[in-house]
């Protein structure tokens, strides 16, 4: 699901790699986001920026991607996760 949003960041610029990308999953599938934009936008850059000078990059890049089609992706993602778990969104 997030495959194209990763592969917009790497269009941008931002050297993440694929165990960077698969960090993220992990992240969104422990819950580590609730599901708003702003804990997307911690936690991917947290997961997917290696280095600061690259946090400009990841921004345009989201602007482009336009960021709410990307917590909206988020989102399904953590409740197929809970889903799959047996939890619910709080």
């Amino acid at each position: 699901m997030l495959t194209e949003f990763f592969l917009k960041l790497r269009d941008g610029g931002v050297p993440a790699s694929i165990k960077e990308y698969l960090t993220l999953i992990e992240g969104l599938q422990k819950h580590v986001a609730s599901g708003s934009m702003e804990e997307f936008y911690f936690l991917a850059r947290t997961t997917l920026v290696k280095d600061e000078s690259n946090y400009d990059r990841k921004d345009k890049a989201d602007i482009r991607g336009h960021r709410s089609e990307h917590a909206a992706k988020a989102r399904r993602a953590q409740d197929s996760c809970r889903a799959r778990d047996g939890t619910q969104r709080t």
